[in-house]
């Protein structure tokens, strides 16, 4: 199955969207994509309700057990907001540039 999850929507944070095999690939872009926009994180509730991810807790537990750090900027109470500090990819180099210091 093919996600265009965006339903009407285009562009996220001012990047056209591409089309994805599954949610978690969505989740994935929007994440990295949202990092370097003017609105780092991404409330629960846009995920949710603008492109259709209602399991996003899940996909962020996954993440977050591959290796990606992922902060819940939300205050007690609030819908929860994902922002997006390293991707596994980006953790496991800097392991590698310093294990290569220590050599």
């Amino acid at each position: 199955m093919w996600y265009s999850l965006n339903m009407e929507f285009e562009y996220f944070r001012e990047v056209a969207i591409p089309t994805f095999k599954s949610q978690r690939a969505l989740v994935e872009w929007m994440l990295q994509v949202a990092r370097p926009s003017h609105k780092p994180s991404i409330n629960a509730n846009e995920f949710i309700y603008e492109f259709g991810i209602p399991r996003i807790s899940s996909h962020i537990f996954q993440l977050r057990k591959e290796g990606w750090v992922i902060d819940n900027l939300s205050k007690h109470g609030k819908s929860a907001e994902y922002l997006l500090i390293r991707t596994n990819q980006e953790v496991d180099q800097e392991v590698d540039n310093r294990q290569s210091l220590l050599q």
